[in-house]
C-alpha cells in the first residue's frame, strides 16, 4: 500500500522480496538508476536488473558461505568419509551422471578448500586439509570407471587383489590376439582400427557391469571389472603406439 502503481508493477516483474519499506524505496531507486543506464547502453532492461540480482546473489552465498565455513566443516567431519557415495549424496550405483559428479565436487571443494582456514587454529586446518583431500580422493575414484568398479567391489566385500587375474580362457586368448596386433601394426590406420574394436569392448564391458551392480550380481561384476582392468591396457597401449622406424 506504500507503493505507487508504476513501483508495484516493476517490482512484481522482477519478483523482488523485501521485508519493510525502506528497502524496497532504496531498491527501487537502483533498478530506477539500472533502468536509466541500460536504456542509455541500449540494453534490455529485464537482463541487465537480472544480472544485477544474479551478482547480488552470488556475493551473498559466498558471504553465507564463509559465515558458516566451521559448521560445513563440522558436517564434513560427522560424514561416513569412507563411502564415496555418501560425500557426495549419491545412490551407491555403477551407473553415476558424471556431470553432476562433477558439479558436486567443485561445490563442496570450494566450501572445504584448506584456503578458506588459513586464519584458523593449526587443528583446524589440518582438518580442512584432510577432509579435502579424501574428497579429492573420493572424486578420483568415482569418475573412472574402472577404479569405480574395484571400489564398489571393496565396498562388497568381493575385492581383486594384485594378484588375482583369473578370467575366461576366450577373453584372455582375445586380448593376447590383440596384443600381437599391436606388436604387428606398421601403420596408424591398422592402431585406430584396433583402438575403434577394442573401445566397443569396453563399452560393451561397461553395460555389463551396470546390469551386474544393478542386480547385486558382484561375481559377475568382479569377472567384468578383470576384463575392463585388461581392456584398459590395451587402450594405453595403443595410445602409446609408435612406428618401428620412431622407437
Amino acid at each position: 500500500s506504500f507503493l505507487n502503481q508504476k513501483e508495484k508493477i516493476l517490482f512484481k516483474k522482477i519478483n523482488f522480496n523485501f521485508i519493510n519499506i525502506q528497502s524496497y524505496r532504496f531498491c527501487f531507486y537502483l533498478v530506477n538508476k539500472t533502468f536509466l543506464i541500460s536504456k542509455k547502453q541500449n540494453k534490455p532492461f529485464l537482463s541487465s536488473i537480472q544480472t544485477r540480482i544474479q551478482i547480488q546473489t552470488r556475493t551473498q552465498t559466498f558471504t553465507t558461505l564463509i559465515q558458516n565455513k566451521h559448521q560445513i566443516l563440522q558436517k564434513f567431519k560427522s560424514l561416513n568419509t569412507k563411502n564415496y557415495f555418501q560425500i557426495f549424496e549419491m545412490e551407491e550405483n555403477f551407473d553415476i551422471d558424471l556431470k553432476q559428479l562433477n558439479l558436486t565436487f567443485r561445490t563442496l571443494q570450494s566450501q572445504i578448500h584448506p584456503d578458506n582456514f588459513i586464519k584458523d587454529s593449526k587443528e583446524i586446518q589440518l582438518d580442512a586439509a584432510e577432509i579435502s583431500s579424501k574428497l579429492n580422493s573420493a572424486f578420483e575414484t568415482l569418475k573412472n570407471v574402472e577404479k569405480r568398479a574395484k571400489y564398489m567391489l571393496n565396498l562388497y566385500n568381493v575385492p581383486i587383489g594384485d594378484n588375482h587375474r583369473e578370467t575366461d580362457s576366450q577373453i584372455l586368448n582375445s586380448i593376447l590376439d590383440t596384443y600381437d596386433a599391436i606388436q604387428q601394426a606398421n601403420n596408424i590406420e591398422q592402431i585406430n582400427f584396433l583402438q575403434e574394436q577394442n573401445q566397443l569392448k569396453i563399452n560393451d564391458c561397461i553395460q555389463k557391469l551396470i546390469i551386474a551392480f544393478e542386480n547385486k550380481e558382484y561375481q559377475k561384476a568382479q569377472n567384468e571389472t578383470i576384463k575392463l582392468i585388461y581392456l584398459s591396457k590395451l587402450e594405453n597401449e595403443l595410445f602409446e603406439w609408435q612406428p618401428e622406424s620412431i622407437k
